[in-house]
């Protein structure tokens, strides 16, 4: 029995939202969201948000039809409502990269029609002493209807699972880049001679 990754993944819906509708203390946020349906759309969703400000876009692609369209990033709220119904909710822990990809992956050994979900997002944050806070996010997720099958299924992530490719809120501090941190010192003049003469 696998474990759900549901609660999972209403947090790191949530964390998109405070980040770029929110107010929080981030001065800069860019995210994308890449979601895969069951019949075969593709809808991708990116935007930014600095000091304040910010702009979103969205696509939408029918690859069974082949047409193309702008969609209103206010319809991202219902698309990840959408994705929330699938009975099963699993995170993704293989080595694929894209969410076309993790499809292909999940399709070719498992034949399941998962829908897949993948979010990347990187906020920016003043801390005392000039220093920035980088948080970041790199996570997908599978949508199934039916669950998956018994066994080794390597696509699934384990709960408490630490992964160089896949993680959600993964934070850093950086030093103020403002500072001089490489102090470049100078020469005697005797040893600036001799350094010219070689």
């Amino acid at each position: 029995m696998y474990a759900s990754f549901r609660p999972e993944y209403l947090d790191s819906i949530r964390d998109l939202c405070e980040a770029f509708y929110g107010e929080i203390e981030a001065h800069r946020v860019v995210w994308e969201i890449r979601y895969l349906t069951r019949d075969g759309s593709w809808v991708h969703y990116y935007g930014a948000k600095r000091d304040g400000e910010g702009a979103a876009f969205g696509q939408q692609w029918s690859m069974q039809l082949g047409w193309s369209r702008w969609v209103d990033p206010a319809t991202m709220v219902f698309a990840l409502l959408d994705f929330q119904t699938n009975p099963y909710i699993l995170a993704y822990g293989g080595a694929a990269d894209s969410a076309f990809d993790i499809f292909r992956e999940i399709e070719t050994h498992w034949a399941l029609e998962p829908e897949i979900f993948k979010l990347s997002m990187v906020s920016h944050g003043g801390l005392p002493g000039g220093r920035e806070a980088v948080t970041a996010t790199q996570i997908a997720f599978v949508g199934l209807a039916l669950p998956p099958p018994e066994g080794n299924c390597r696509f699934v992530a384990s709960k408490g699972a630490v992964s160089q490719r896949w993680f959600r809120g993964r934070r850093s501090v950086r030093p103020d880049i403002t500072a001089p941190e490489i102090v470049t010192p100078e020469f005697p003049d005797s040893l600036s001679r001799r350094r010219g003469s070689r």
